[in-house]
């Protein structure tokens, strides 16, 4: 063996190597199939040696105690002389014609008083001499663990052919004794295990043929579907024309092949037509991407150049309607000194009309300059108190217009603030005329308040009124330029849809921000949050101070906050 090369000792069918070749991968088709077939044939091999020793085992121990009658038989007969005579001599060569059969133990020859005559044998129990049932035949009175006892009677003729019977006047033969006989299970329990050992040998040997003859089957059925899985593998891992061999294996294998080879060829057509769909959709998107760039440049160029000449020609839009605005008062005035009630009636429609024409061209061009980044703040310390009383001079009209009254809630020591004040009033104006306007004959209230814009001090502004109120979805579409909710509150109550979104521009600017809530037919509450000292740094800081908004300020019936206002519609001004 030291001079085998260890290629070669590695080759040579050990147990292990044999092991090895027999085991197949765990969870695989040969795997599962080796194991119930073990399973089987071992559960069927235990059965058949446990029947089969069971039978045998019954069959021995059948032939055991009719051999124990029978050499019980035959000392009771030659026993006869030695209870006549009371001598255990002479059957002391019956007991050892006995005991030379090898399953014998002890051999007790008895009177009718069970009294010992003669024992021959290894054990004696005297014990048993006393207790031992009266029989009248052969019979086996005793069933242990490791041997029967057998007892026939002795009797002084037993038959007309035994020379060993005495003739007496009495033809009825006369009991004189009993003969015992203890028999060992040595050789049942050999026999059995024996049996059980030797089917158990032979029936493994036939299973592992059997076992090794379905490995070569099974290996013969299962090798062409490994090949197919091999394909399939290659398939899935992206290698092109991976075909099966539809030529090899069972007809089952063959019909499997065929069918996934119909699929390969199906989907490399598929991948084929959408390769080509794609170059097509790329060079597609490709253009319209450069299209639509081009279009947006244009569209923003145009936005911008729209905003500039707006915001550049402010001042000549304003002029001459500040005129026509200016030579009506004039006009008005002589009427009225005149006492021409004609001509002051034309002339104040041309007054109002251009009072409304300048206030939208304002709204207009504050809206341009926004989007232009050319509006700026204007930074003034104000007392907050003389800007309310400016704002009453300039609403107290529109709020007798529908019949309203018009009540402010302010704190005398409200202070002041430094901000923009104009853009402060314009926004508050146009809170409040909004308020009058969808509110008739009711009331419109404005409540100042201190209030924290974040981490600063702040005031708030809200402005309540008893007007027509919005919807949920109506309150989801305010803030955005130049729209509104529906046709029919432009149609009622007239209006651009600009008011709210420069304000909204313009709280943001300061580094404030509007909320709004709103009950339908029971009106609805707008709120600006600014600062006292206005953030010039920043116009996002009204998105971090979105939180602190106070929800005890609401209407008894909760309404819905807009937190989209950038992108919603309007249906006030």
């Amino acid at each position: 063996m030291k001079n085998i090369p260890k290629n070669v000792l590695k080759r040579l069918a050990t147990p292990k190597n044999m092991l090895k070749k027999l085991a197949a991968p765990k969870g695989s088709f040969l795997y599962q199939l080796t194991v119930s077939f073990i399973v089987g044939i071992m559960t069927l091999i235990l059965l058949a040696s446990i029947v089969t020793s069971w039978l045998a085992s019954n069959r021995t121990k059948s032939d055991l105690i009719k051999q124990g009658h029978q050499i019980t038989g035959n000392l009771a007969r030659q026993s006869t002389l030695a209870l006549l005579y009371g001598e255990g001599e002479n059957a002391k060569d019956a007991a050892r014609g006995a005991l030379a059969f090898p399953d014998v133990l002890d051999v007790y020859i008895y009177d009718t008083r069970f009294r010992l005559i003669l024992h021959e044998g290894k054990n004696f129990k005297p014990e048993i001499i006393y207790f031992s049932p009266i029989v009248n035949t052969n019979t086996l009175i005793l069933d242990e663990e490791t041997h029967w006892r057998f007892r026939a009677p002795v009797y002084s003729q037993v038959s007309q052919d035994n020379e060993f019977d005495v003739q007496g006047a009495d033809t009825k033969p006369e009991l004189l004794g009993y003969a015992d006989v203890v028999l060992s299970k040595d050789t049942l329990v050999d026999t059995t295990t024996n049996i059980f050992v030797v089917n158990s040998i032979i029936f493994f040997s036939l299973a592992m043929i059997l076992l090794l003859v379905l490995r070569f089957m099974a290996k013969k059925i299962i090798q062409p579907l490994n090949k197919l899985s091999s394909t399939m593998y290659n398939a899935e891992s992206g290698v092109e024309n991976a075909y099966a061999d539809e030529e090899d294996g069972p007809q089952e294998a063959k019909v499997i092949a065929h069918a996934f080879n119909q699929m390969i060829k199906a989907i490399n057509e598929r991948d084929k037509e959408l390769k080509n769909q794609n170059l097509t959709l790329e060079n597609r998107v490709k253009n319209r991407t450069v299209e639509l760039a081009e279009a947006r440049d244009k569209a923003i160029e145009a936005s911008k150049t729209k905003s500039r000449f707006l915001a550049n020609m402010s001042h000549e839009l304003r002029t001459p309607l500040n005129a026509i605005i200016g030579y009506s008062e004039l006009l008005m005035e002589d009427a009225i000194d005149k006492d021409n009630q004609s001509d002051y009636s034309d002339l104040h429609k041309i007054h109002s009309a251009g009072v409304h024409l300048l206030s939208l061209i304002n709204n207009i061009l504050d809206l341009s300059k926004i989007e232009a980044g050319k509006i700026d703040l204007y930074l003034e310390a104000f007392m907050i108190k003389t800007l309310i009383a400016d704002v009453l001079l300039v609403i107290e009209p529109l709020v007798k217009k529908n019949n309203n009254t018009f009540r402010i809630d302010c704190p005398k020591d409200i202070g002041s603030m430094c901000s923009d004040e104009t853009k402060i009033r314009q926004s508050l104006l146009n809170l409040i005329s909004n308020a009058c306007k969808f509110t008739k004959n009711g009331e419109v209230i404005l409540v100042v308040r201190p209030h924290k814009v974040g981490t600063r001090e702040g005031v708030s502004f809200q402005v309540s009124d008893q007007g027509i109120g919005m919807t949920e979805i109506q309150v989801g579409n305010l803030f955005r330029e130049f729209t509104q909710a529906d046709s029919s509150t432009t149609r009622e109550y007239g209006g651009t849809g600009l008011g709210l979104a420069i304000s909204k521009h313009f709280c943001e600017m300061m580094g404030g921000y509007i909320r709004v809530k709103s009950v339908k037919d029971e009106g609805s509450v707008f709120t600006m949050y600014l600062p006292r000292v206005a953030n010039t740094n920043s116009t996002d800081s009204s998105e971090e101070d979105t939180q602190e908004l106070d929800d005890g300020e609401s209407m008894e019936n909760k309404a819905v906050t807009s937190d989209t206002a950038d992108e919603v519609n309007s249906d006030k001004e």
